[in-house]
C-alpha cells in the first residue's frame, strides 16, 4: 500500500496525464500536452488574457507560460498581440482552430473527473479538496 502522499499524488498525476494524452489523440488534438490545459481552459472562459494574468491564474511562472503559449501559437491554437493597456505586455486569445476544440476539451475534462470521483461521495470530494488545498497552502 502506498502511504507516501507525494508518491500517491504523483501516481494520480501520471495516470491522469496518460488518460488526457490518449483522449486528445483520439479527438485528433495532436501536439498538445496536459500542461496546456490550464492555459486553454482560462482562454475558453475569458476569451482574451494578458500573459501576466495567465501566469497568475494558472500558478505557473511567466517563463513557463511564455513557453506554453509559444507552443500553442506555433500550432495555430492562439494568437498574441500587444496589450493596449500595457505595451510591455502581450494579450493571448484563441484562434478559430483553438476555439473549435472547446467541446472536446470539456468532454475530456468531464470524463476525467468522472474517473477521479468514481465511488467518492460529494462529502468526501469536498473533504479531499479542502485537504489538498491545505497541503498546497503549507508551501
Amino acid at each position: 500500500m502506498i502511504d507516501n502522499v507525494l508518491t500517491l499524488i504523483s501516481a494520480i498525476r501520471d495516470r491522469s496525464n496518460r488518460f488526457i494524452v490518449e483522449r486528445m489523440k483520439q479527438q485528433g488534438l495532436h501536439g498538445l500536452v496536459p500542461s496546456h490545459g490550464t492555459i486553454l481552459y482560462n482562454l475558453f472562459i475569458q476569451k482574451e488574457m494578458s500573459m501576466t494574468d495567465l501566469s497568475r491564474v494558472t500558478g505557473k511562472d511567466k517563463s513557463t507560460v511564455t513557453a506554453l503559449v509559444n507552443k500553442l501559437l506555433a500550432m495555430g491554437y492562439v494568437t498574441r498581440k500587444r496589450d493596449p493597456e500595457d505595451l510591455r505586455s502581450y494579450c493571448v486569445s484563441l484562434t478559430p482552430k483553438g476555439a473549435a476544440m472547446e467541446k472536446d476539451f470539456f468532454q475530456i475534462s468531464e470524463d476525467l473527473m468522472a474517473i477521479i470521483y468514481n465511488g467518492v461521495s460529494a462529502e468526501e470530494q469536498k473533504l479531499l479538496i479542502t485537504l489538498l488545498n491545505r497541503i498546497k497552502d503549507n508551501f
